[in-house]
């Protein structure tokens, strides 16, 4: 018998869960969600809230692949949305988590 993953679809963010309730971080449709267990990894794009059936990847193979730096200058607001995206996402991993409406993190749409 396979393992049995599920999609959780909120209004707007989905996450993985895995076959014992490990938890995925939430992340926005039309973001790749993603989930860890020991050294797997399992991720999903779903686009949109109403997907009939969501289907869950497990990543086989990891190779490196050649690559080159490029400098470029982001938008403000992006690198913005980012670091709260990385500061929200650290404070999960330390299971640690502002709801508050005073947070000060941009809200990311």
């Amino acid at each position: 018998m396979a393992d049995k993953f599920t999609v959780q679809m909120g209004e707007e963010d989905y996450r993985l869960v895995g076959p014992e309730g490990e938890e995925g971080v939430m992340v926005p449709y039309g973001n790749v969600a993603t989930l860890v267990i020991e050294d797997a990894i399992y991720y999903s794009l779903v686009d949109d809230p109403d997907a009939d059936k969501p289907e869950v990847f497990q990543v086989i193979e990891v190779k490196r692949m050649n690559c080159e730096a490029e400098e470029v200058d982001f938008p403000a607001d992006i690198v913005a949305a980012q670091r709260a995206l990385d500061a929200v996402t650290e404070k999960h991993e330390e299971n640690v988590i502002d709801v508050s409406p005073e947070s000060s993190a941009p809200r990311i749409n």
